[in-house]
Formats: structure tokens, C-alpha cells, sequence
């Protein structure tokens, strides 16, 4: 538009301009028309947003600005998808989100990519057991459980002491074992923190211990400062059978 001598532009386009020469008693009129062309003006999208501490099953509300409006698309929606303004972040692992500010009359389209980490939620194994002591021979149900829910598996220091089959032990001989229950994780979970325990697994002390002595003698096992004996007749062994 015009005001006096002044050319305001408007929005993007071609628009020519007239200039008339009024006649006088001296001059004729004169006209003159010139094209020009109007430019859309550069807008740049401003994302100021701290999504470092972004993990799984998370919700956040993304506030991109521009001159125009803006509109979301992502890289990879087995990570992370978008609704509206909205970034849903469904399991760990790089995203990138592009941000689209829309072209109109008077501004330039502009586009802006940003690279995300979804970090993976952490989660912990629960375990106690009731019992840290076997007889060669006694079954043992290991009920480990993690708090994501996935499924938690048990890996022995040793073999021979006892049978692992299905999440249950068996007691094959005498000695000491350590099992240790594991979840390694997945594309929502962090590995948890293993937990370990020390089961010791006595002998059958009417089976393993006769004609020690010679003879039917009357067999104990005992207690004493956290050590485990067997008493047989006058003889003291430990739970590996050798005599003290």
C-alpha cells in the first residue's frame, strides 16, 4: 500500500507501482509503472527446552515457537511418538524430532532438527530367602522377582554343589555355593543390580558318615559361632566330612 511517498509492503508478491505527472499549463501528464517484487521475510524456530533428563513412558509437552505455527515429526516411533505438542517417549534409545514452522505471505518456512536420548528406567531384583542351608538331597524354590517385571534368572558360582532346573536347586553334595539372580535388562529397563547368595549344603549325615567309627553310633550336627559340625560317636567333622 501507499501513504504519500511511502511504500509499505504487505505480504510476498508482485505489485507495480504507478507514477503519475499531473499536467500543468506547461507540461503534459506522464505516467510511469514500475514491477517490483515483495520478498517473504526469514523466520527462525526458537526451541530453548531441557529434554536431557528424558527416560521411558515419559510425557513432555514440547514448546518450539516461530512466527508461524509449528508442527512436530520424529525419526523413529518405535522410540518416541508425537501428538500435537506432545513427545511420548516409549522405549530407550537416540531420536531425532523435527520442528516445522509453516510457510505464509509474509514469512519463509524454517525447519529445525534436535537429537534426543530416552534413557531406560532403572529397576531392582527382590529376593530374600528363607532358608541358606540345604541337606544333600532337599529342593530349594528360588523366587528372585524384579520390579519391572521381567523375568529374572540365576547363575551359580560353581558347579556340583547343587542342580539348578527351573528355577529350583537341588542339592547334590556338600559344600558351599553362591547364586546370584540377574536381570540384564531391556529396551524400557536398565540391568538391575545383581543379588547374591551363599547357600551351604550339609551331607546326609546317616548316609555319609557310616562306618566312620565301625558301628551304629548316634550322629549330631551342630551350631556353634555360625559353623556347622557333625558329631559322630567321639568323632567332630565338618560339613565336607573331613575330621577335625
Amino acid at each position: 500500500s501507499l501513504e504519500g511517498d511511502k511504500l509499505i509492503a504487505h505480504r510476498a508478491g508482485d505489485v507495480v507501482v504507478y507514477a503519475y505527472a499531473v499536467e500543468n499549463d506547461v507540461y503534459e501528464a506522464d505516467t510511469l509503472s514500475m514491477t517490483t517484487v515483495v520478498s517473504k521475510v526469514a523466520q527462525e524456530i526458537v526451541w530453548v527446552q531441557d529434554l536431557s533428563n528424558l527416560y521411558v513412558l515419559d510425557t513432555v509437552v514440547l514448546n518450539a515457537t516461530a512466527k508461524t505455527e509449528v508442527s512436530y515429526a520424529v525419526s523413529n516411533e518405535s522410540v518416541a511418538t508425537v501428538e500435537g505438542d506432545k513427545l511420548i517417549a516409549h522405549r530407550a534409545g537416540e531420536v531425532v524430532v523435527y520442528v516445522y514452522a509453516t510457510e505464509s505471505d509474509v514469512y519463509e518456512a524454517d525447519t529445525l532438527a534436535r537429537t534426543i536420548l530416552v534413557a531406560p528406567l532403572a529397576q531392582e531384583i527382590v529376593w530374600a530367602l528363607d532358608s541358606l542351608e540345604m541337606t544333600v538331597g532337599d529342593t530349594l524354590v528360588l523366587n528372585a522377582v524384579a520390579t519391572s517385571g521381567l523375568e529374572v534368572s540365576y547363575v551359580l558360582d560353581i558347579e556340583g554343589v547343587v542342580l539348578l532346573e527351573n528355577n529350583t536347586l537341588v542339592a547334590q553334595s556338600a559344600g558351599e555355593v553362591v547364586v546370584t539372580a540377574v536381570q540384564e535388562g531391556d529396551d524400557r529397563y536398565m540391568a538391575a543390580e545383581e543379588v547374591s547368595y551363599t547357600i551351604i549344603v550339609v551331607a546326609d549325615v546317616d548316609a555319609g558318615f557310616e562306618n566312620l567309627s565301625g558301628g551304629q553310633l548316634n550322629t549330631y550336627k551342630v551350631i556353634r559361632d555360625g559353623q556347622i559340625y557333625i558329631i559322630r560317636g567321639e568323632q567332630v567333622y565338618d560339613i565336607f566330612g573331613n575330621q577335625l
